[in-house]
C-alpha cells in the first residue's frame, strides 16, 4: 500500500477511522448513480464517429473531433481532481460539471460544420473531464474492501449496455437519424442528476489535508508506477483507436443501428460477470498481467474487426472487449487508488483517467484517423493489431524478466504474478526533495 511521509500506509491511515461495511441501503445510491449515469453515455457515445460519418467528415475530421476530447481530458482532468482534493467540494462539482456537460454535448446538433463541432466537443470535455474520476474516487473512499468496487461498477456496465443497445434499435427502425441519440442522452441525464444529488460523495478517510508534494514524490520515486501509468497510456491509444472506428468499420460491411445495438449489449453482458469477479482475477493474477491481457485483448479484437464481413461477426470482439475492460478498469482503479497518498485519491485517479481517456485516446484517434484516410479501416486494424501484439511481447518480457529477478533476489513484497506493486514506506521515504531535512527521513537511506 501507498505511504506517505507520516510513515502510515493508505491502508493504514483509513483504518484507523474504519467503518462498518455499508449496508445494501446505503450502497443503493451509487448502484443508481452508476447505472443511469453510464445508461446515459451509452445512449450516445458509441455513435458519435458513426453521426460524424454520416454528415459526411473524413477520416481525418473524425480523428481530430475523436482527439479532442481526450486531450482535453489529460490536461484539464489532473487539474479538477487536485481542485476538487484541495476544496472537499467533490459532490458540487460533480454535480454542476455533469449537467453542464449534457447541455453543452447536446448541441452539437446545432450545426454540422466540422470546426463548430470541434468547439462544442472541446467544451464538453473541459466540463466532463472531473465527472468519472470523483464517481470513482468516492465510490473508493466509501468502500472499506477496495477489491469490492467492481461489484458497484457493474452496475455502470449494465447501464452503458441498456443505454447503448436500446438506442441502437431504436436507430435502425427511425426516421430521426442519429440525431435521436442526442434526444434520448438528454432525457436520460435528468434521472441522473436526481440520484447523484442523493449520493453522497466520500472524501478520503482521514482528517490530513491533501500533500500534493507526497504525489509527486510518489511517482518521481518508484518505477512500478510509472510502468503502470505508460501501460495505461499505451493501452489509451489503442481505445482512441478501435473506439473511433470499429462502428465505421461495422457500417463498411452493412451494419446499422440494430447490429451496433445488439453489439454493445454483448459487450455488456459480458463485462457485467467479469466486474463481479474482478477483485478475485485481480488478486489471483496480479497487476502486470490484468494489463497484459488487456493490451493483447486489442490486438486480437483488431484482427477480428479486419476480417469481418458482416457486422455481427464483430461479436467475439465486444465480448472479448466487455469482459477484459472490466477487468482492467476495476484492476487499475483500485491500484490507483492504493498509491495514492490519503486526501488525493480524486488526484491519482484523475491522472489515471487522463492517461488512458486524455493522453492516450487522443493519440489514439489522431493516429487511427491518418491510418483510415490513407490506407483504409481494414488495413489500420491490422496495422494496430500487430503493433499491439509487438508491444505485448515487449513488455510481457520486461515483467518475466523481473519476477525473476524477484525470484532470485527474493524481493519482500513483491510476487511472478504482480510484478507491479504499490510502493513501500521506505519507498516513498527515498524520493529526493530539494527542501528535505535530514530528519525528514533515516540516516541509512540509500537511493535504489
Amino acid at each position: 500500500m501507498a505511504i506517505v511521509k507520516d510513515g502510515n500506509t493508505r491502508a493504514e491511515s483509513e483504518g484507523a477511522g474504519a467503518t462498518m461495511e455499508p449496508s445494501a441501503r446505503q450502497l443503493l445510491p451509487v448502484r443508481l448513480t452508476f447505472l443511469t449515469f453510464y445508461m446515459s453515455l451509452g445512449s450516445l457515445l458509441p455513435y458519435l464517429p458513426v453521426y460524424y460519418h454520416s454528415l459526411g467528415l473524413s477520416g481525418t475530421w473524425i480523428g481530430i473531433l475523436g482527439a479532442v476530447n481526450p486531450m482535453t481530458t489529460f490536461l484539464i482532468s489532473p487539474l479538477w481532481g487536485a481542485f476538487a482534493d484541495k476544496t472537499g467540494l467533490h459532490k458540487q462539482i460533480l454535480l454542476c460539471t455533469f449537467a453542464a456537460s449534457v447541455v453543452m454535448r447536446v448541441s452539437m446538433i446545432l450545426s454540422n460544420s466540422a470546426p463548430f463541432l470541434v468547439f462544442v466537443v472541446f467544451i464538453t470535455a473541459l466540463l466532463n473531464a472531473p465527472v468519472k474520476p470523483l464517481l470513482d474516487s468516492s465510490v473508493m473512499n466509501m468502500l472499506p474492501d477496495k477489491k469490492s468496487y467492481g461489484k458497484m461498477r457493474l452496475w455502470g456496465q449494465l447501464g452503458f449496455g441498456l443505454g447503448s443497445s436500446a438506442v441502437g434499435i431504436l436507430l435502425s427502425k427511425s426516421k430521426l437519424s442519429f440525431k435521436l441519440a442526442f434526444l434520448i442522452h438528454a432525457l436520460l441525464a435528468f434521472p441522473t442528476l436526481v440520484v447523484m444529488r442523493s449520493f453522497s460523495p466520500s472524501i478520503a478517510g482521514n482528517s490530513e489535508p491533501p500533500d500534493f508534494r507526497a504525489g509527486i514524490k510518489l511517482l518521481r520515486s518508484n518505477i512500478d508506477a510509472l510502468v503502470f501509468f505508460t501501460l495505461v497510456f499505451v493501452i489509451g491509444i489503442s481505445s482512441g483507436i478501435i473506439e473511433n472506428f470499429a462502428y465505421v468499420r461495422m457500417r463498411e460491411v452493412g451494419g446499422t443501428g440494430r447490429e451496433m445495438g445488439i453489439s454493445r449489449f454483448v459487450s455488456a453482458a459480458a463485462g457485467v460477470p467479469m466486474f463481479w469477479y474482478a477483485g478475485a482475477f485481480t488478486k489471483g493474477l496480479g497487476v502486470s498481467t490484468v494489463l497484459i491481457m488487456f493490451l493483447f485483448s486489442y490486438s486480437a479484437r483488431f484482427f477480428i474487426y479486419a476480417s469481418m464481413k458482416h457486422a455481427l461477426a464483430g461479436l467475439p470482439a465486444e465480448a472479448l472487449r466487455g469482459a477484459t475492460f472490466a477487468l482492467f478498469w476495476s484492476t487499475a482503479t483500485i491500484y490507483a487508488h492504493q498509491i495514492s497518498p490519503p486526501g488525493m485519491s480524486a488526484t491519482l485517479l484523475s491522472v489515471m483517467n487522463a492517461m488512458y481517456g486524455g493522453l492516450g485516446q487522443s493519440f489514439g484517434a489522431i493516429i487511427g484517423g491518418k491510418l483510415q484516410s490513407t490506407y483504409g479501416t481494414t488495413r489500420t486494424f491490422q496495422i494496430s493489431g500487430c503493433v499491439d501484439l509487438a508491444f505485448v511481447l515487449v513488455v510481457g518480457g520486461y515483467f518475466l524478466l523481473k519476477s525473476k529477478k524477484i525470484d532470485a533476489e527474493g524481493i519482500e513484497g513483491e510476487t511472478r504474478e504482480s510484478p507491479l506493486r504499490p510502493p513501500t514506506a521506505e519507498e516513498i521515504l527515498r524520493a529526493p526533495s530539494s527542501d528535505q531535512t535530514t530528519s525528514d527521513k533515516p540516516d541509512d537511506q540509500s537511493e535504489d
